[in-house]
């Protein structure tokens, strides 16, 4: 089911009428419905943060249960206890640590890297021509409850940033509302790009095993099999990284080496062999240290919260 909403700053939304599928009714409202043209102000932001707040479409996916009457219409409350269920996949592409990237360049990276998947993708009302703002909506093979959207949101954002594209990691919040497709005026074309001949993305769910440092700990990991999951890392792993995202890079390498179970002495083994061979250039030793340890220190402090 889709949930609209006029302004993200309310919790309460309006069920889409739906013949079909979210995916399908979303690539509809992508492709046919206008973009609505946001007032650009010449202010920092293409759009104006309370404009943006009040005025601008917002979407959610899945099943709201409570709802509240608000002068004689039914309307859905938004927070993660009425989400039932997620089924859209929803990822925001924006740089990092105050890096830029071209809008065109990133565009046409993402859309080779989701070529195989059923995809919707268009930029957002902060996108400018020299820093690309995008939306990505991915179609999972199924309903996803609130560890298995995480789960999979991460294993997408993974993949990505494998790529060398910077992802807002807040994606993966579960009842967050997306923007619909927005014209801030600073290209000279909008478009939404969407691809139906592609497959779902697998749903991942969660596994608990014992972690290095004696604790317990809920992983995400896919439904696939072993050989599939260790597949997927070695490729992944295998196209290495060069200069400028190479501490992301490793960092994800790292956090898989972990979710997999391995005593720390071969996480370090097997992080050194990628940093030596598949960085360009090979980080220093110590911050090669740095990194393995502090993913080691921040499940420690998890545990001790739990």
């Amino acid at each position: 089911m889709i949930y609209k909403s006029k302004g993200y700053i309310t919790n309460h939304m309006v069920q889409v009428p739906v013949n079909g599928g979210d995916f399908e009714l979303l690539t509809y409202l992508c492709k046919d419905l206008e973009a609505i043209k946001a007032r650009h102000k010449g202010q920092d932001r293409p759009v104006d943060p309370e404009e943006k707040k009040r005025e601008l479409p917002y979407f959610i996916a899945g099943e709201l249960t409570e709802t509240k009457q608000i002068n004689g219409k039914i309307c859905y409350i938004r927070n993660d206890k009425s989400l039932r269920y997620k089924s859209l996949i929803t990822i925001d592409i924006e740089a990092t640590d105050g890096k830029r990237l071209p809008f065109r360049e990133t565009l046409e990276r993402l859309l080779e890297t989701l070529n195989p998947y059923n995809y919707i993708i268009y930029p957002t009302a902060n996108n400018r021509p020299d820093n690309a703002r995008l939306r990505v909506i991915l179609e999972p093979e199924r309903r996803m409850n609130k560890a298995e959207t995480k789960a999979t949101t991460l294993g997408i954002i993974e993949h990505l940033e494998a790529h060398n594209i910077f992802v807002d990691h807040s994606s993966t919040n579960y009842s967050q509302p997306q923007g619909l497709p927005v014209d801030n005026g600073l290209l000279d074309k909008y478009e939404a790009y969407t691809n139906i001949s592609g497959h779902k993305v697998r749903v991942r769910g969660t596994q608990t095993y014992t972690t290095p440092v004696g604790a317990s700990r809920t992983s995400y990991r896919s439904y696939e099999n072993a050989r599939n999951v260790l597949g997927a890392f070695v490729d992944e792993t295998l196209e290495g990284t060069t200069e400028g995202q190479r501490n992301t890079w490793l960092t994800s390498r790292v956090g898989a080496l972990v979710a997999s179970g391995c005593e720390i002495e071969n996480v370090e083994r097997v992080t050194y062999i990628i940093n030596d061979y598949l960085v360009s250039p090979p980080l220093q030793r110590n911050e090669v240290n740095t990194i393995i340890n502090s993913i080691y220190k921040a499940e420690r402090r998890k545990q001790t919260t739990r």
